[in-house]
Formats: structure tokens, sequence, C-alpha cells
């Protein structure tokens, strides 16, 4: 998918997909950065502006936005997250 130091998780806590995701990128060996913006509102609104995403995770690689689950599960080639556990 990219290189390990260049991927950056925004997460907020108690997220089902944000933590499947955090779980999915560990799983597959990568190294990221996890960002909590739980309580942090314009880095919230920063990102939704920017990604064009309302929902969390949002996932940058190389400092670009890629989306969040669905995105970096379809970049790595993974099936269905159901069928990867």
């Amino acid at each position: 998918m990219a290189d390990q130091k260049e991927v950056v998780v925004y997460v907020r806590r108690h997220s089902w997909r944000c933590w499947l995701t955090s779980r999915f990128l560990e799983h597959r060996g990568y190294r990221f950065e996890v960002i909590d913006a739980t309580n942090n509102s314009r880095l919230c609104s920063w990102l939704a502006h920017y990604t064009g995403r309302e929902k969390m995770p949002y996932v940058f690689i190389y400092h670009r936005p890629v989306g969040g689950l669905s995105e970096i599960m379809a970049l790595s080639g993974a099936p269905a997250l159901w069928s990867t556990w």
C-alpha cells in the first residue's frame, strides 16, 4: 500500500470503524501514526472540509487523503473485512 512511515490515521475514541481500521492496518503489518481527533472540533471540521468525508476514520498516505476503512481495504486488495479474521 505505502511506505510504512507515511500512513496517518485520524480517529475518534469509541468508534467501531476507527478500531477496525487500526486493526486492519496492524493485521497487514503496517506501521502508522494515530491521531485522536475526539475532542478537537477544529481538526474534525478541517478534516471533513479537506477530505469531503463526514465520518471517521480518515486515512492519509503520503499526506494525501485516501478515505476510510473501505478504501484502504480496496487499495490493499483485501477481501471483505469479516473474511480476513
